[in-house]
């Protein structure tokens, strides 16, 4: 250690206080030499019981001196101790809560935590399994209505009221278009035996109102007994009237099921 120290001593004597500055020690030197009792402050040329940080310019510089305020070399606090997640609130996740299908919605968990000042949040999936609750835009929220379409029969409005503004889940059994006409089966795809069903509304016979549903939605895996199709309708305010209809595809073709080409019609209630 005295070696040292003297390297040191050569190293700084005669420097002005720029010099020392720019040319500042290693901290764990200036902790190790504590031991052997090092006045650092009389090394360096500086006043007696000297602000080491201060002359050197160590407070503030993105590292905490907690360490040498310990040792006595510093006199106050330094800023880069303090947790910079003081204060630090985390309850703005980086994204809205969406939906991902109409059954599950994506969510980040709120509060978040809060490292070096930032935050963090962990993504959650939630599921609407809450009686016939729906996913829609943001939020698992209770379907306006439930329209029922059965393998055979009319269709029934199982729960609720088909309102103007709100939402309406439809379900279809796809054995209404299968079991009439078998050719809507698919022989032999990804998943067996299996059928699509495209669903088509119009409100208010507007026909420029017109909107097809994509294929997916009403996909059915016979083979699996997946019969049902569940497809979710967001009924425009200004509407008095909703028209339905479906079709599928298969080996021998399209087929429709559109109540003998009357369409399937119910009235929208105003709220």
């Amino acid at each position: 250690m005295l070696v040292q120290l003297i390297g040191v001593v050569v190293f700084f004597q005669g420097c002005g206080s720029n010099e020392v500055n720019s040319q500042a020690p290693n901290k764990d030197q200036i902790l190790a030499g504590k031991a052997d009792g090092i006045d650092w402050c009389k090394t360096f040329n500086f006043e007696s019981g000297c602000d080491l940080c201060e002359e050197f310019d160590w407070y503030d510089d993105g590292k905490c001196d907690q360490d040498m305020i310990d040792a006595g070399y510093c006199k106050k606090s330094d800023v880069d101790c303090i947790d910079p997640c003081i204060g630090v609130i985390c309850d703005t996740p980086p994204q809205e809560p969406i939906c991902i299908n109409e059954k599950k919605l994506q969510v980040y968990q709120v509060p978040g935590t809060c490292s070096l000042g930032e935050c963090s949040y962990l993504m959650k999936d939630t599921y609407c399994d809450y009686e016939d609750q729906i996913c829609k835009i943001d939020a698992c929220v209770d379907p306006g209505g439930i329209l029922q379409f059965p393998a055979t029969g009319e269709a029934l409005l199982r729960k609720g009221e088909i309102l103007a503004g709100d939402n309406l889940v439809v379900e279809y059994d796809y054995h209404r278009l299968v079991d009439s006409y078998s050719p809507c089966i698919i022989s032999n795809g990804p998943y067996g035996n299996s059928a699509w069903v495209i669903m088509g509304t119009m409100f208010d016979d507007d026909s420029s109102s017109i909107q097809y549903y994509d294929p997916v939605a009403g996909y059915s895996n016979s083979s699996y007994g997946e019969r049902q199709i569940k497809n979710i309708i967001s009924i425009p305010e200004e509407s008095s009237k909703l028209s339905l209809w479906f079709f599928c595809r298969g080996n021998g073709g399209e087929f429709y099921d559109s109540n003998n080409s009357d369409n399937y019609n119910f009235e929208v209630i105003q709220p």
